[in-house]
C-alpha cells in the first residue's frame, strides 16, 4: 500500500479551498481525488469572497478549509476572526496550505484556530499524502 496514514471514517466530507491561483485548484483537486475520492470540494479565489459565500450559504458548512497564506484583499488573521463569527463555523478545521512557511509563529496560528500548516508539494501524489496526514490523522 502506498501510505500508512489512518483514513477518515466517513465516506464523504466537504472542503473549501481558498487560493488565488487556479492552477493550485487543479493540483489540489487531483490530490484530493487520490486521497479522498468521495470528498466534495468548492473553491474560492480570495478570502473576502469565501466569507461572503459562507455567510450567504444555506448549505452545510464545510468540514475543512484549506487556504493559501499569502493572498491579496484580506489577510489570514482577519479571515479567521470573521470566520469564527459566522454561525456553524466555529468547529470547522482550517489548514494553511502555502508555498512558503508563514511569517508568524505556529503558536499564533494555533491561537487563531489554524489546525496545521501544509506545504504545497511538487507533485499531486505528495500533496495527496499531506491531505491524508492532515485530514486522516484527526487534526480537526
Amino acid at each position: 500500500m502506498w501510505c500508512n496514514f489512518p483514513l477518515v471514517m466517513r465516506d464523504s466530507f466537504k472542503l473549501l479551498v481558498i487560493d488565488d491561483d487556479q492552477d493550485d485548484h487543479e493540483i489540489f483537486r487531483g490530490a484530493l481525488d487520490i486521497a479522498f475520492p468521495k470528498a466534495f470540494c468548492e473553491f474560492a479565489l480570495d478570502r473576502a469572497d469565501a466569507i461572503k459565500t459562507l455567510s450567504n450559504n444555506k448549505n452545510v458548512a464545510p468540514d475543512y478549509i484549506f487556504m493559501d497564506w499569502n493572498m491579496p484583499k484580506m489577510d489570514a488573521e482577519e479571515f479567521m476572526r470573521q470566520l469564527r463569527l459566522l454561525p456553524d463555523m466555529q468547529g470547522v478545521g482550517v489548514f494553511v496550505l502555502s508555498g512558503s512557511a508563514p511569517y508568524v509563529e505556529l503558536e499564533h496560528l494555533h491561537a487563531l484556530g489554524v489546525k496545521k500548516v501544509l506545504m504545497k508539494q511538487a507533485s499531486i501524489a505528495l500533496l495527496s499524502h499531506e491531505l491524508i496526514n492532515a485530514i486522516g490523522s484527526g487534526a480537526n
